[in-house]
C-alpha cells in the first residue's frame, strides 16, 4: 500500500499486469495472496518468490523496474535462498531490480548476499521510491543531453568578442545603465525600443518628435537600478509640453531619492502598444557558471516565482522547453482574447543570451531583460528595459 501511495505521489506508474502474468503467479503462489500490481506474495518464500519474479521478468515488456520487497517474515535460512533468487534473477535480466526488505538482524546473512552482488537494497518504502524517482529522472535528463547533443547549438552571430569586452571595460563601473545594456543586447542582435539620450528637456522635445508621440521618459543613472522605486519613470506621455513638465518632475524626484546620484540624462523612449511581458536573465551560480533563467516578466516576477532555468550553450530544444515548462506557458498561448505570443522570437532572443553568456563568462555578472515585450506571433519582441552587472 505504501508502495502504491508513493508511486501516485512522485508520478511513477504502476504497470498492470496480463493475464498470463497473473496465471503463472497463481501457480505457485496461496490463493489469498494478491496477485494484482503490487503484487502481495503473502508471506511466500524462495520457491514462490521465483517464479512470482520470473512470472514478471518473462510476461511484462513494459516493466522498467522491480522491487523485490521480501515480507519481514522470510528469515533465515529462507531469506539466504530468496537473497541468492533475486540475484539469480537480477542476472538473466536487463530491466533493473531494487531490493526493499524491511528485516532485522535476522537478515542479516541475506542482505550481504544482496550487497555483495551490487544490488541497491533499501529498508523503507520512501527511501526506495525515492531513489528511483532520481534514477528515473537521472534517465530522462541523459535522454535529452544525448538529443541535444546531436543537434547542433551553433552561433546565432559573428561577434568580435573582443572588442565587446574592450567596450564594457571602458565603462568604468560595474552596473550599466539601460541605455547601455541595451547596446550589448543590439549587438548580439536582439531587437531593443528606439530611444535616445537627452540632457535638456528641449532636446528631450526635439526626440519625442522624431520618435512621435506617446513616448516615455527614464531618468539613466547608474546609481538607481529599481527605477520605478525612485518614481524617475513616466510613461504614455503626449504632448511637448506635458513632456517638459514631467521631464523636470523627474529630476526632483531623483534629487528627493538621492541628492548625490549620478544623473547621465533622461532616456526618452518609444511607447509600444500592449503585448505579453516575459523575462529573461542571466546569472551567475558558483558551482556550474552562467545560467539562462526565462518566466513570465513585468509584475508576475516576484509574485508568481515561475521560472526555467538551464545552462548554456543552449540548443533550439532547450530554448523551446524550458518555455513550455513554466506555469504561465497557458498565458503565453493566448490569454483573454489576444495573440498567442510569438515563441518563436523568444526562442530566437534565448539562444542568442546563451552566446552573449558563453562569450562573457568572467565578465558579466548579471542580466535581466524585463520587460521584454512579445508581441503576437510571428509579430516580433522588443527588450523594453535592460539591467547588467559585470563581474
Amino acid at each position: 500500500m505504501l508502495i502504491a501511495d508513493y508511486c501516485h505521489q512522485l508520478g511513477l506508474q504502476l504497470v498492470e499486469f496480463k493475464d498470463e502474468t497473473k496465471e503463472q503467479m497463481r501457480k505457485t503462489l496461496p490463493s489469498f495472496a494478491s496477485i494484482s500490481n503490487p503484487v502481495d506474495t503473502a508471506g511466500a518464500g524462495g520457491e514462490a518468490f521465483n517464479d512470482t519474479l520470473r512470472a514478471i521478468v518473462n510476461h511484462e515488456k513494459d516493466v522498467d523496474v522491480i522491487i523485490a520487497s521480501p515480507a519481514i517474515g522470510v528469515i533465515g535460512d529462507e531469506a539466504i535462498k530468496v537473497a541468492q533468487v533475486i540475484v539469480d534473477v537480477s542476472r538473466e535480466t536487463q530491466k533493473t531490480i531494487v531490493v526493499l526488505w524491511m528485516g532485522a538482524k535476522f537478515t542479516q546473512p541475506a542482505y550481504k548476499i544482496i550487497e555483495d552482488n551490487g544490488l541497491p537494497l533499501f529498508k523503507t518504502p520512501l527511501s526506495c521510491m525515492q531513489a528511483i524517482k532520481g534514477a528515473v529522472e537521472y534517465g530522462i535528463h541523459v535522454q535529452r543531453f544525448d538529443k541535444r547533443e546531436r543537434i547542433k547549438v551553433g552561433r546565432p552571430l559573428q561577434i568580435n568578442v573582443g572588442e565587446v569586452t574592450s567596450f564594457l571595460n571602458s565603462i568604468g563601473r560595474k552596473t550599466l545603465t539601460e541605455y547601455e545594456g541595451k547596446k550589448l543586447l543590439s549587438i548580439y542582435g536582439i531587437p531593443v525600443t528606439q530611444e535616445d539620450i537627452a540632457t535638456s528637456s528641449t532636446e528631450a522635445v526635439e526626440i519625442a518628435k522624431k520618435l512621435g508621440y506617446p513616448v516615455a521618459l527614464k531618468l539613466l543613472s547608474p546609481q538607481i537600478i529599481h527605477k520605478t522605486e525612485a518614481r524617475v519613470v513616466k510613461l504614455n506621455i503626449n504632448s511637448d509640453e506635458e513632456l517638459k513638465q514631467t521631464y523636470e518632475e523627474i529630476l526632483i524626484s531623483a534629487e528627493k531619492y538621492d541628492p548625490k546620484v549620478e544623473i547621465q540624462g533622461i532616456l526618452v523612449q518609444e511607447m509600444l502598444s500592449p503585448a505579453y511581458e516575459v523575462i529573461i536573465g542571466v546569472s551567475k551560480d558558483p558551482q556550474f557558471g552562467p545560467g539562462i533563467m526565462f518566466g513570465l516578466g513585468g509584475i508576475f516576477v516576484e509574485f508568481m516565482k515561475d521560472a526555467a532555468f538551464r545552462i548554456p550553450p543552449l540548443s533550439i530544444m532547450d530554448a523551446e522547453e524550458m518555455i513550455r515548462e513554466i506555469k504561465g506557458f497557458k498565458v503565453l498561448e493566448g490569454y483573454r482574447g489576444m495573440d498567442k505570443a510569438d515563441l518563436s522570437g523568444i526562442v530566437n532572443v534565448l539562444l542568442k543570451v546563451s552566446q552573449l553568456a558563453a562569450d562573457l563568462k568572467g565578465v558579466v555578472s548579471e542580466l535581466d531583460i524585463n520587460p521584454l515585450f512579445v508581441f503576437g506571433e510571428g509579430k516580433g519582441i522588443k527588450a523594453v528595459d535592460a539591467l547588467v552587472i559585470l563581474e
